[in-house]
C-alpha cells in the first residue's frame, strides 16, 4: 500500500511537472511573439514618419486607407 501511494504520488508529481513546463513553454511563446508584434509597430512607425517627412499626402491617404481597412476587418 506504501509502495502504491508512493508511485501514485510519484506519478502526479511528474504529471505536474509536465504540465507546467507546457505553461511555462506556452508562455514563453506568448512573450516572444509579444516582442516581435512590438518591433514591427515600432519600425511601422518609424517608416510612418519617415513618410510623413517626405511624402506628407500620400502618407495620410495611406493612412485613411489603413483606417478604413482596420475598420472593416473589425
Amino acid at each position: 500500500s506504501d509502495d502504491d501511494d508512493a508511485e501514485s504520488r510519484s506519478s502526479r508529481v511528474t504529471q505536474l511537472c509536465t504540465y507546467f513546463q507546457q505553461k511555462y513553454k506556452h508562455l514563453c511563446r506568448l512573450e516572444r511573439a509579444e516582442a516581435r508584434q512590438k518591433k514591427c509597430r515600432h519600425t511601422f512607425r518609424k517608416a510612418l514618419l519617415q513618410a510623413a517627412s517626405k511624402e506628407p499626402e500620400c502618407t495620410g491617404q495611406l493612412i485613411q486607407e489603413l483606417r478604413r481597412a482596420a475598420c472593416s476587418g473589425t
